[in-house]
């Protein structure tokens, strides 16, 4: 039996982190799109009761979404930066997850789960990040 050793290179490696970071851009991008332009309708699917802070959430998923877009296409990939938009990423988990299960706000079924799964998408991009971080660290 032949045994392939598998190496990642440090283009590799690269090429992972900025496919994440773009993905995740992309994410925010449609989020921070939806809640700028359907705000009101975004609003009712998670029973808030107040379309502005969806307008305002909008506005800032599509900031942090030029940023990702800024970082991801840099030559170099700056570690710190990286982590930081990690720690944010899971910082909005964290903050999704106590909004949820505190019940502090009354969101309709449909909104409990939006919430929920977007938290999900979220932190499987907080681990990418990290397993990215972690393969360009390994490849150097």
């Amino acid at each position: 039996m032949q045994q392939t050793l598998v190496t990642t290179t440090h283009a590799d490696s690269k090429a992972f982190l900025r496919n994440t970071l773009l993905a995740n851009a992309t994410f925010s991008a449609l989020c921070g799109l939806l809640g700028l332009f359907d705000a009101r309708r975004v609003d009712q699917l998670l029973g808030l009761g107040m379309p502005s802070v969806v307008l305002l959430l909008g506005i800032g998923l599509l900031f942090f979404a030029g940023v990702l877009l800024w970082v991801a296409t840099r030559p170099q990939i700056q570690r710190g930066v990286v982590q930081l938009i990690t720690a944010l990423d899971i910082g909005w988990v964290v903050g999704s997850a106590l909004l949820l299960w505190s019940q502090l706000v009354a969101f309709s079924d449909g909104g409990w789960w939006a919430v929920a799964i977007i938290a999900d998408i979220i932190a499987f991009f907080a681990l990418l990040e990290v397993i990215g971080l972690r393969k360009l660290e390994s490849a150097k």
